[in-house]
């Protein structure tokens, strides 16, 4: 699956082992992937022209891949930001979605 160690990405592929589903997830860093239980990470690099070639056969104009791939690139290397929001928002630390998947799988399962 691509973008499994994405913000969006890595919430799908914690449901997949669960429902039976095998997931493999391309990364570039396969060590550092945090993939649940069952999921497997590989070495993929995505070279930019097929970046953007996929880009722009599937969601965007040219000039709109152009931006995003270098917005992307720019972010290489800069740590994510760290925000206050959910400890003032719900008063207690924030926790992972591993966390909360497992204080929650009873929810999902299919009887």
């Amino acid at each position: 699956m691509t973008g499994a160690t994405g913000k969006a990405g890595r919430h799908v592929v914690g449901r997949l082992p669960a429902a039976g589903a095998a997931v493999r997830a391309p990364t570039r860093e396969p060590g550092a992937a945090r993939l649940p239980s069952g999921a497997r990470s590989r070495y993929a690099e995505l070279l930019p022209q097929l970046a953007r070639e996929r880009l722009i056969r599937d969601l965007v104009s040219p000039g709109l891949a152009d931006t995003t791939l270098r917005f992307q690139a720019g972010l290489v290397g800069v740590p994510a930001e760290v925000t206050p929001t959910v400890p003032e928002v719900t008063g207690r630390p924030a926790g992972t979605f591993d966390a909360w998947a497992a204080e929650h799988m009873a929810a999902f399962r299919m009887e």
